[in-house]
């Protein structure tokens, strides 16, 4: 979401004024900021192949056992030796999961 749709939406809760906002929008030296910020973080964030709807999927499936680690493994393309770190890393640890599964 971009910085300029986040003010705006700031405006129409009344968090933030109009006249704020198109203040910061026009100003060239917001706007650089405004990039530079948002290229560090897309440069540090890892983009995943899959999106996380379906990693959060095969992970459930995983855990709910109706699928098995290799399908797993092969759904997401790693290695069978691959798939505790990769549920730790998403977030999926057994008292993790129990909290989700209720939800």
């Amino acid at each position: 979401m971009s910085t300029e749709a986040i003010s705006w939406r700031l405006v129409n809760l009344k968090k933030l004024k109009a006249s704020q906002v198109k203040k910061n929008l026009g100003d060239s030296r917001f706007r650089e900021l405004d990039r530079t910020i948002r290229r560090g973080l897309h440069e540090k964030l890892e983009t995943s192949k899959f999106p996380a709807r379906y990693i959060s999927l095969a992970c459930r499936c995983l855990m709910e056992g109706k699928i098995s680690r290799g399908t797993f493994a092969e759904y997401l393309e790693i290695n069978r030796a691959e798939v505790d770190d990769y549920l730790i890393e998403a977030g999926f640890v057994e008292e993790n999961y129990e909290k989700i599964a209720v939800a």
